[in-house]
């Protein structure tokens, strides 16, 4: 090799681009990124344990109402809130209904009375009977026993998620208290709340749905007894018809800018329903 040559091969080779330089971490690196990564995970450094975040830890559940039970179980059994408060006696109804007073009695410190005025008007006997039959079930079903503890178990969830997010629950209001309270002061302007109005509502439709059901399930028996004329009873029919194609198009559109229209549409249902019935029923006696 001459001279130059090997002055040259001795000479520092040019430093390589950050890209091309292979990473090496520094001694404890990967310690401290895994521990910073189970504190944002809340596991512990050896990842065997679990905890809390502190401010999970510190937090305060949101207290459940019964109105908050009412729309979980609505939720769970695919039922509208006015399905559940109604007096309407389906089996799947009525065994939700049941299933709601039964988790009221043991998720809430209300008493029976309480309950069953939460729960559409019902009295105190009318809840000793839902809880003790949801008892029975449980201990003989296993199926519906898992379906209750998974109803107590969303309710529990949905508490939690309110409290962390500092939000507020559905409140307990008793609509007849409300009314009272309105019709107490006819000339002045009473304060009624977004809730109150909501219980009102609730009540009020539940009310006429079972009004309606009442309508068409028990004098109906009475008008069949006596045959009418073909035309007659396809207008009875028809306004049956309509009736229940209302209250499905009003469940559809709950909480949508279409719910006052398809409400409308199921009040003059009803009412043309009243008056078809009068109508076709007056001669009865």
């Amino acid at each position: 090799m001459s001279r130059t040559a090997w002055r040259w091969s001795r000479r520092p080779s040019a430093p390589s681009s950050p890209r091309s330089r292979p990473f090496r971490s520094k001694p404890g690196t990967w310690r401290r990124c895994s521990g910073a990564n189970a504190v944002m995970s809340c596991r512990s450094p050896a990842g065997r344990r679990r905890h809390r975040p502190p401010e999970e830890a510190t937090m305060q559940p949101e207290p459940i109402t019964c109105r908050l039970i009412v729309e979980a179980v609505a939720e769970f059994y695919g039922l509208s809130i006015v399905d559940l408060l109604s007096h309407r006696r389906p089996q799947r109804v009525t065994r939700a209904r049941q299933v709601a007073m039964w988790a009221a009695k043991r998720l809430t410190t209300r008493s029976l009375t309480d309950i069953g005025r939460f729960v559409g008007g019902r009295d105190h006997a009318t809840v000793s009977h839902a809880v003790r039959v949801v008892d029975e079930l449980r201990e003989r079903d296993a199926d519906f026993r898992q379906q209750t503890d998974d109803v107590v178990l969303a309710v529990e969830a949905t508490a939690r998620t309110l409290a962390r997010f500092h939000a507020n629950g559905p409140e307990d209001v008793d609509p007849v208290a409300v009314a009272r309270r309105i019709l107490a002061t006819p000339r002045g302007v009473p304060i009624v709340s977004i809730p109150e109005i909501t219980a009102l509502a609730s009540a009020v439709s539940a009310q006429e749905l079972t009004d309606s059901s009442k309508m068409m399930t028990g004098p109906m028996k009475r008008f069949r007894s006596e045959p009418r004329d073909r035309e007659s009873e396809f207008d009875l029919y028809r306004a049956v018809a309509e009736v229940l194609e209302a209250d499905r198009a009003l469940k559809q559109a709950q909480w949508t800018h279409g719910e006052r229209g398809a409400q409308a549409r199921l009040d003059r249902g009803l009412k043309a329903l009243r008056e078809t019935f009068e109508r076709e029923t007056e001669h009865v006696d």
